[in-house]
């Protein structure tokens, strides 16, 4: 790739498309090392990017929905249980688009590669319209080389093809037209595009509806801008929703929220008040209420509003407890490890040989008492604490810029203090998931770019004031 310093002859997209370019050989290469390594152990390449994997691995679960959408034409795991419901036809329908035309979902890997690649480019010129060029090239560096990108785009799961569009949603809303409603239709087309793959994305639009002020004229060009990305967003989401209510009665997008609520932030937050582990609370709670362990039956929208009432009546027991909990998990996903993340998965998938790791990381060490152990587990492993470290580092940069943008008020001071809404949105919704640092990629592109940002700002301005004490030293 091109030096800093010889990038000043290239315009904005062309140093995106260089981005991009550097993204595609790097991650070629290390998929060729994956593949060199997985055929080391006897490991098939199907294997190695999670096909075949359990039947209950999102991976398994998105090929039986595609395979079905092209066999039989329905939205479904299995025909035993039913309409699938949780699960949204993004991602499915990508890959059975990929089945059709190639035959093989083989080839998703490659493909994934052009959607990172596009993301990096995204991140580049989103960044350069509201920080200096270099902030803007070393979070799309920065963003390419993080371990869960590249593990995310090498197996087939939503995330790279989620974070695309989500990106270009978001890219649009600030790109100049003649005809000033055009960005604000592909915007809410890309985004509601962007809920099919993952549906958290529903409860960002009006926050991201906001980032029209940052680019308008005036707040009455905003406001109209906002209106017609919530409307289009609405437009595009309202086919599903149709879809839902047709066969279950529920006119809404998932049970995601309700499931999610019962399944993972119940029973977690059980475990951390009463050390009983979340997959016995899990199994005792199934058994007394809905007499069934099967979680593909448990997560339709017939049992959302018991496990809403159920999950509610649990934590509103305790709500302060809860609270700290919910706070503390969240933040989790600011320093979690990506070293962690992405090893364990390189073991499972037999690219790595040997057995993956075992035992409790330093979160279960603490829920069982065990804070010396966790101590050890945090600060012995030198290479995941420095990038716990440097993450801490940018979050804190976040924060210096975040700060300045509300006392020293500019034209992007809208856009960073939307994007610091909607970091933490994220890491909020994640809350007790926090352990996967998967769920810290949407949120990831505008960490870096504040963080990068307030760390500039915070050392630019310690170094003109060790300057000035220096010169003012000199002359006394």
């Amino acid at each position: 790739m091109a030096s800093l310093a010889s990038l000043g002859a290239y315009t904005d997209m062309q140093v995106g498309k260089l981005l991009a370019s550097f993204c595609v050989i790097l991650y070629l290469i290390v998929f060729g090392v994956f593949f060199l390594l997985g055929s080391a152990n006897g490991t098939s390449f199907e294997t190695m990017i999670a096909l075949g994997g359990p039947e209950t691995s999102d991976v398994t679960e998105y090929v039986h929905l595609a395979e079905n959408m092209l066999t039989v034409g329905r939205f479904e795991i299995s025909s035993a249980f039913g309409p699938e419901y949780l699960r949204v036809p993004g991602y499915p329908a990508f890959l059975a688009l990929m089945l059709a035309f190639f035959g093989t979902l083989t080839v998703v890997p490659f493909v994934q590669i052009i959607f990172t690649a596009g993301t990096v480019a995204l991140i580049y010129l989103i960044g350069v319209r509201y920080f200096p060029r270099p902030i803007a090239i070393a979070a799309a560096v920065i963003y390419t080389i993080d371990p869960v990108i590249i593990y995310s785009t090498w197996v087939p799961i939503s995330e790279p093809l989620f974070i695309l569009s989500l990106l270009g949603s978001i890219y649009c809303v600030g790109t100049p037209a003649r005809r000033a409603w055009v960005p604000y239709v592909l915007a809410g087309l890309l985004f509601g595009i962007s809920v099919y793959m993952r549906p958290v994305g529903l409860y960002l639009a009006p926050l991201l509806a906001l980032l029209a002020f940052a680019n308008a004229v005036s707040w009455k060009t905003a406001a109209r801008g906002a209106l017609i990305f919530l409307v289009v967003t609405a437009a595009t989401i309202v086919p599903w929703m149709m879809r839902n209510y047709s066969l279950s009665g529920h006119f809404a997008f998932s049970p995601s929220s309700a499931f999610n609520l019962y399944f993972a932030n119940m029973p977690t937050f059980e475990q951390a008040r009463t050390g009983v582990s979340y997959e016995q609370i899990r199994r005792e709670y199934n058994e007394k209420y809905f007499g069934t362990q099967e979680e593909d039956i448990l997560r339709s929208f017939k049992y959302a509003g018991e496990q809403l009432a159920i999950a509610r009546e649990v934590i509103l027991a305790h709500p302060f407890q809860y609270a700290a909990f919910h706070t503390a998990k969240s933040m989790q996903l600011f320093i979690g490890s990506s070293i962690v993340n992405t090893k364990y998965h390189l073991y499972r998938l037999g690219i790595l040989p040997g057995e993956r790791p075992h035992g409790e990381g330093a979160w279960g060490m603490i829920l069982q008492g065990r804070l010396g152990d966790a101590f050890v587990q945090t600060f012995t492993n030198v290479p995941r604490l420095i990038e716990r470290l440097l993450w801490l580092l940018l979050y804190l940069g976040m924060l210096y810029t975040t700060y300045r943008a509300l006392r020293y008020r500019d034209s992007t001071s809208v856009w960073i203090v939307v994007a610091f809404l909607f970091i933490h949105a994220i890491a909020f919704m994640t809350g007790p998931s926090s352990d996967d640092t998967r769920y810290r990629m949407p949120l990831e592109p505008f960490l870096l770019l504040l963080g990068i940002y307030g760390i500039y700002l915070a050392t630019a301005q310690l170094w003109n004031r060790f300057r000035r004490n220096g010169a003012d030293v000199l002359s006394y």
